[in-house]
């Protein structure tokens, strides 16, 4: 093949491009606002933050007996190194001491598979959950692009593993992120302010609560003066 059909060929392919690219349409948007902003997300918010409320109030429970457990075997190994005491209360205290020991390791067991389950529940849930509101915001953007012409649309909250945007730059009229959320919320509008401060309410209540100590997760030193069997 000559050179000059080379050349032919490569104008006609690139006029072809050109062409392509000029009936293109591109809408930009913001999916973390649009994900936050819709209502169906708030009151899923909403629903998580309670089961994650029960949640810990089952494992603090738990906790509360765990550390009740802890204080009467570190009282028992007082006693039973209290050389003032006769030798038979002592051997009362060692006996009280292996069972006080075992309940808190049945509840100490307990306690951590119990954390352990919920935790992996409570991701599920979200992972579900997320999964599900996703799916119904990207029903509603794809009519949106095909209703409007968008033959491309390109979301720019995404970031880089340095935390920079991936779009540093790219025209902000061609941003449809209001538009999405104004459809995603249409009729939905005092619903979306009512479970929005609600959920404000919650958050900053449980910000507002220190989180409790996890003293039971570790051995008490009484398990240094467990009877010989």
């Amino acid at each position: 093949m000559s050179f000059p059909r080379l050349q032919c060929l490569a104008v006609a392919f690139l006029a072809a491009v050109a062409m392509t690219a000029a009936q293109d349409r591109i809408a930009y948007l913001d999916m973390e606002k649009i994900f936050e902003g819709y209502y169906k997300t708030v009151n899923a918010n909403i629903g998580f933050e309670q089961r994650k409320q029960d949640f810990e109030d089952r494992l603090q429970l738990i906790r509360d007996e765990l550390n009740s457990r802890i204080s009467e075997v570190r009282k028992l190994e007082a006693e039973v190194k209290n050389d003032l005491r006769g030798e038979e209360a002592r051997e009362e205290a060692r006996r009280k001491l292996q069972q006080h020991f075992d309940r808190y390791t049945a509840i100490r067991d307990e306690h951590d598979r119990f954390r352990q389950s919920g935790m992996q529940e409570l991701q599920r849930v979200r992972a579900s959950t997320e999964e599900e509101l996703v799916d119904d915001l990207l029903s509603v953007i794809r009519k949106f692009a095909a209703d409007n012409g968008y033959t491309h649309v390109i979301e720019v909250s995404g970031k880089t593993f340095n935390r920079i945007p991936v779009f540093l730059v790219y025209p902000e009229n061609a941003d449809i992120t209001p538009e999405i959320l104004k459809i995603i919320n249409v009729g939905h509008e005092e619903e979306y302010a009512q479970a929005k401060k609600r959920l404000d309410d919650i958050r900053s209540k449980g910000q507002s609560t220190p989180a409790p100590a996890e003293e039971g997760a570790n051995p008490p030193a009484a398990t240094e003066a467990q009877p010989n069997p």
